[in-house]
């Protein structure tokens, strides 16, 4: 034991601590800043400077076993010792605090063209074969550019988020409108990856791929996906889709009371990633 922790004792004689024989024990097997981590005891400078007095005065034949020195300089630098297993102190066990594993927290962005949405768009894109510009496209449009996974349709019709999903749609896919607005933009794009696949799917894609129309129609129109852009999707027609007509008629480009895939396309490019 050096000089120097010598005078560290002669200070602290007039403080005492009890040490059950459980504590030596650990003391010997661990090391003593160790053994004090182990009884869950705070790892200060005083504890040490007390419990080094109480081995030293009352059980010096673990005190001569003990590189105080290396003790010392532990404590100071503030080290963090391993932690061992559970160490008997007297008659009780102090156990250890149980281990739990944190779970990454999930981004709550909800709304904006954000690095986590970019990524989730890509992510999906790729593990489908699709075009995560034109992705991006349609959910800039259908948003209305909010990327809002809670936004409403502005005609009233129950759609909400970030491909609009129509309540019935939500309920088909094993969720609910409510659910789906207070979703992470994360936690949607799985519903959105889910919804797409069941119209983009390998077997029936075009030789061309699929296009930006074809990606939009999986949203707005699944039936005319993978027809020509110049398949009429609605009509102003009171025997046909006047309704459907109707809620899209700001996509009849030409007014020509027609709304034709390469129409109702042309609206996402202003959405279109460069």
């Amino acid at each position: 034991m050096t000089s120097n922790f010598d005078n560290l004792i002669n200070e602290l004689y007039s403080q005492n601590v009890v040490i059950e024989e459980g504590f030596i024990d650990s003391v010997k097997a661990l090391g003593l800043a160790a053994a004090i981590t182990a009884a869950h005891l705070p790892l200060t400078v005083p504890l040490f400077k007390k419990v080094a007095n109480d081995l030293v005065n009352n059980h010096p034949e673990v005190a001569q076993t003990i590189d105080f020195e290396k003790e010392w300089e532990q404590l100071k630098n503030s080290v963090p010792p391993v932690q061992p297993p559970p160490v008997a102190i007297g008659s009780q066990v102090s156990p250890q605090p149980p281990q739990i594993e944190k779970k990454p927290e999930v981004n709550r962005t909800t709304k904006g063209i954000t690095p986590e949405l970019i990524a989730e768009i890509k992510r999906v894109s790729k593990g489908n074969g699709w075009n995560w510009k034109h992705l991006q496209a349609v959910i800039g449009f259908e948003t209305g550019g909010s990327y809002d996974v809670s936004q409403k349709n502005r005609y009233g019709s129950g759609a909400t988020g970030l491909i609009q999903f129509m309540p019935s749609t939500a309920k088909g896919l094993g969720t609910t409108i409510e659910k789906l607005e207070n979703m992470s933009q994360a936690e949607q794009m799985v519903y959105v990856e889910k919804h797409l696949k069941m119209f983009l799917r390998d077997s029936k894609k075009p030789k061309g791929g699929w296009t930006l129309s074809d990606m939009y129609m999986a949203v707005l129109m699944p039936s005319a996906v993978g027809k020509p852009d110049s398949h009429v999707i609605m009509t102003n027609n009171p025997k046909k889709s006047k309704d459907t007509y109707d809620q899209n008629k700001g996509l009849d480009k030409n007014k020509d009371n027609k709304i034709t895939k390469v129409e109702a396309a042309a609206k996402l490019l202003p959405y279109l990633p460069k």
